[in-house]
């Protein structure tokens, strides 16, 4: 697959014919287009916020006022008979401070915290960014420092369209506990406009993960390129690094292939993920990884949103094939509010529902405020 992956990067770099704009923001946040575009297709505060601030959610305000946001959930999901499990509470929460220093730079406070269970996260970091108006052949460059969102397809945390997790991102092979939503603090550069024609962005990173028990091992190194034609979207990309799980180093990689279409209120998202790990055990014993999933994505009058996902993942050893099928619905059901309901199959040795409902909130200082979360 690396010579795939070489091949598509290469084909993404020559094919810079204009093109127009992707649904970006919505794709990744899941909120409709309408809230950072007017019906003449003219941005919005929220929208030129969103834009200024190399496309981060919520972004600064006119005049460089602050800009301060909060969302997050509350809900519960139902247990499963066939695993012995009781219901359990979920929870989500999210802080944005951002305050523009000059015309080019950025700086900002984030706040998560997440616990689903098993699954718990809790991170803040300061940030600092850098964005030209274009240099480099006419296309804007980024650099960023901080905790980043690694530039996968969708957000894996604070804005995920399902309340189930994509288990791709989560996947971890062996003892080493890497995986792609994991939060940690990183370096990155980028290059061209994310939401029209080519763009690149390089991430590096300490080679450790959060509450790991192993030490630091080199540094993580991520690159990502994607062509946006229109309403289509062709990407990859490729994450290496090292982990010092035992006598021998798990060195491993992740690469990506990434197809998202969209076209008026549809979206059609897939992902195809393949790895390897050296010695994911310590014992220099490889084992191989794949998965990846299928999104469909659709706006519903009375913006009511609905999405329908199947997931899929498989290790060569000590891990099988799993797979399952998300069905979600979502509706605001006061200014600042929505409910969100849900119904998961998961396939492994067994097959197993688990319905999850919540209610969502977000409050933001900019003139859209909270109608637009």
């Amino acid at each position: 697959m690396g010579r795939i992956f070489v091949l598509l990067v290469a084909i993404l770099f020559c094919c810079v014919q204009p093109a127009r704009a992707i649904p970006q923001f919505s794709r990744l946040t899941g909120v409709h287009c309408d809230a950072c575009h007017s019906a003449q297709r003219a941005t919005t505060d929220l929208g030129d916020f969103y834009r200024r601030n190399g496309f981060r959610m919520p972004n600064l305000g006119i005049h460089s006022t602050p800009l301060f946001s909060v969302i997050g959930s509350a809900g519960t999901h139902s247990g499963s008979a066939a695993l012995g499990t009781s219901p359990q509470l979920t929870q989500k929460l999210y802080a944005f401070l951002t305050a523009r220093l000059s015309r080019e730079v950025v700086a900002g406070y984030e706040y998560y915290h997440a616990r689903d269970g098993q699954f718990f996260i809790d991170t803040n970091q300061p940030f600092v960014q850098f964005s030209t108006r274009g240099s480099f052949a006419g296309s804007p460059i980024r650099v960023f420092v901080g905790s980043p969102a690694l530039p996968l397809p969708v957000d894996t945390d604070a804005y995920r369209q399902t309340i189930s997790r994509y288990a791709i991102y989560d996947q971890t092979v062996g003892v080493n506990p890497f995986s792609l939503s994991s939060a940690r603090n990183a370096a990155s550069l980028g290059v061209g406009s994310q939401v029209r024609g080519p763009s690149a962005t390089l991430v590096v990173a300490p080679g450790v993960d959060q509450r790991s028990k192993f030490a630091t091992a080199g540094s993580d190194r991520m690159f990502e390129a994607h062509e946006a034609v229109g309403g289509l979207v062709i990407g990859g990309y490729q994450y290496t690094g090292t982990r010092a799980t035992g006598k021998v180093y798990d060195a491993f990689v992740r690469r990506a292939i990434v197809t998202d279409y969209y076209i008026g209120k549809l979206a059609v998202e897939t992902l195809a993920q393949t790895g390897y790990n050296s010695s994911p055990f310590g014992n220099g014993v490889g084992v191989a990884s794949s998965g990846g999933y299928a999104q469909l994505r659709y706006l519903f009058p009375e913006r009511i949103s609905a999405t329908a996902r199947y997931d899929g993942v498989s290790q060569s050893r000590a891990g099988g094939f799993r797979r399952s099928l998300t069905v979600s619905a979502s509706r605001p059901i006061a200014h600042g509010l929505t409910l969100q309901l849900e119904d998961v199959v998961r396939t492994a040795r067994k097959t197993t529902h688990t319905l999850n409902v919540q209610v969502g909130f977000g409050v933001a200082n900019t003139r859209v405020g909270s109608a637009a979360y």
